[in-house]
């Protein structure tokens, strides 16, 4: 499977991990007056891509799927995140479930070294994903110039957000425009 994301040289996307994880919805990034069956619409109109933890990935249901591939728009990316190789064997089942929106696997810190054999792209936490808390933005930025920078980078990578309000996501998203990096 061929990634679906930007054709660009480079590409950094932000997504979190779940649109409905404890954390962001407790961090006001969705308004008292959206209901939890629209928060993924809500989530996909300023973000491009979202990491769907195994847990809520490996209980859905087909038209789970089919439903949340047609709350988001056409240019938004789903990530199975992956942390054992079980994991990645199901996630390659699952993949078919996802028309046109899946862009590729998570792996784990724990997995980054490992020989994994599937035809979908796969992103390793700590080379491709930069996983930070917005006060570590200025932290992270020698790292994603370090990666923009390297040979053996993959085409895109994606910056995991922790709880955030909106402000800050739209601060991270500039910088990676920037940078020259970011859409």
């Amino acid at each position: 499977m061929q990634s679906l994301v930007p054709k660009q040289q480079r590409w950094i996307g932000v997504a979190c991990v779940d649109w409905d994880n404890a954390a962001l919805v407790a961090s006001q990034f969705y308004p008292e007056d959206v209901p939890a069956e629209w928060q993924l619409t809500y989530y996909a109109n300023y973000m491009m891509a979202c990491v769907i933890s195994p847990e809520k990935w490996q209980v859905a249901s087909a038209s789970v799927i089919a439903d949340w591939c047609e709350q988001t728009q056409d240019n938004f990316w789903f990530y199975l995140l992956c942390e054992t190789p079980e994991q990645i064997e199901a996630a390659q089942s699952c993949a078919q479930l996802f028309p046109n929106k899946l862009a590729g696997l998570l792996i784990s810190q724990a997995m980054a070294n490992d020989l994994i054999e599937t035809d979908l792209v796969i992103l390793r936490i700590g080379y491709e994903v930069f996983n930070y808390d917005y006060e570590q933005l200025r932290a992270a930025k020698p790292a994603l110039l370090t990666w923009i920078a390297s040979e053996g980078a993959q085409a895109h990578a994606l910056v995991l957000m922790s709880a955030s309000s909106m402000h800050q996501l739209r601060d991270v998203q500039t910088l990676l425009e920037l940078l020259g990096v970011g859409t």
